[in-house]
């Protein structure tokens, strides 16, 4: 092998190793990097804005709107209950009477004896707290709560309760004993109502014994059963002492 072919293979082998070392030096700079992973941000959820009203005859009603509930403490009646925010703002209403008849059927004690305080959603009643035996009651149209008014005694409820169509007798998770009552229909002063859900319970810390949670206002306006949410009201019931 003469000088030129010598020289000649020296600069092939030369080439191959540059090319290779090109390759390498190539397939080692332009690998794809790792993608990084973005930091996942957590939102920190907005405090919760509490806004507490005392309302009714001397700031006796207080209620709590927090979240997505309403808690109500009611010291006339001496009750306790929380409502979905979503039924709007609760209100009470009381009706007064006269204090008990005498044996000569005339009425004694004051004219504004508590007969009957009900707490309204809006402009309709879903509870209502009837004086059993202090107070005589004016004469007016009935309504669905005045039933209310048997509730002399545990026992009347339970009676009552076993008119209905269907009758569940349940403890609340605050001990209360309810009774849950389902009419397929009530006649209401000629209108037929359906699916009527009513809660009865008797409060023995108080005169102010009858208490009756009804849907029949809501059904009546036409805002529908509204069954989970006068059952909420039902299993909150609590009594003050």
């Amino acid at each position: 092998m003469n000088i030129k072919q010598t020289a000649a293979v020296s600069a092939i082998l030369m080439a191959v190793v540059l090319v290779g070392a090109g390759c390498y030096s190539s397939s080692t700079t332009n690998r794809p990097n790792t993608p990084v992973k973005p930091a996942t941000i957590i939102p920190t959820p907005a405090a919760t804005q509490t806004i507490t009203n005392a309302t009714g005859p001397n700031g006796s009603m207080v209620t709590t709107v927090s979240g997505d509930t309403t808690t109500v403490q009611d010291d006339r009646t001496k009750l306790a209950f929380s409502v979905p925010t979503s039924l709007g703002n609760i209100k009470s209403q009381d009706e007064n009477g006269w204090g008990p008849k005498t044996a000569q059927n005339e009425n004694s004690g004051p004219a504004n004896c508590l007969v009957q305080r009900s707490f309204l959603a809006g402009d309709t009643i879903f509870l209502t707290a009837y004086d059993t035996w202090q107070c005589d009651q004016p004469g007016r149209g009935g309504y669905w709560g005045d039933q209310a008014q048997a509730f002399s005694t545990e026992e009347d409820v339970k009676k009552w309760c076993e008119t209905k169509d269907t009758c569940v007798a349940y403890v609340n998770p605050n001990g209360v004993t309810i009774y849950h009552a389902y009419s397929k229909s009530v006649d209401f002063f000629g209108e037929t109502l359906a699916d009527i859900d009513e809660y009865g319970a008797w409060n023995p810390n108080i005169n102010i014994h009858g208490i009756l949670i009804s849907n029949q206002g809501f059904v009546q306006a036409g805002q529908g059963r509204m069954q989970d949410e006068v059952k909420a009201v039902a299993d909150s019931l609590s009594f003050l002492e």
